[in-house]
């Protein structure tokens, strides 16, 4: 029950971050990853890696998130709190996804070396 509650969570808040922006109100998404991340922390057996791994995961989605902003590859209308960086409500979307790795999204970390491999090309003979 436990991962559903976080898969709603997750899915409430990007759905209220991406709303709020879309209206100019990048604080609603807030609100909900503070209660999503509340009650994470609260019901996680792991409260410390998560809370790290979050915190990890936000700062490198910023960093990413403002280079593409830097360069013009995003842009945001909703550009709180500076212009040409990612905006906090982007980040929030990076936090409530970290909040999914140890949970919900668990069922793919044994599939983590996959994406280290390099995909082989099918190659068809030609008689």
């Amino acid at each position: 029950m436990k991962t559903w509650i976080n898969l709603i969570f997750y899915q409430a808040t990007w759905l209220t971050c991406v709303a709020g922006a879309g209206r100019g109100a990048w604080w609603p998404g807030l609100l909900v990853l503070a209660v999503f991340a509340v009650w994470q922390l609260a019901v996680s057996p792991w409260p410390r890696a998560d809370a790290c791994l979050a915190v990890t995961v936000s700062i490198v989605g910023f960093a990413l998130d403002s280079t593409f902003a830097q360069f013009g590859a995003m842009r945001f209308e909703t550009v709180v709190p500076w212009a040409g960086f990612a905006p906090i409500w982007m980040v929030a979307l990076w936090t409530s996804f970290a909040l999914t790795l140890n949970h919900s999204l668990a069922f793919l970390q044994p599939r983590l070396l996959l994406l280290g491999r390099k995909p082989r090309l099918a190659r068809a003979r030609v008689s």
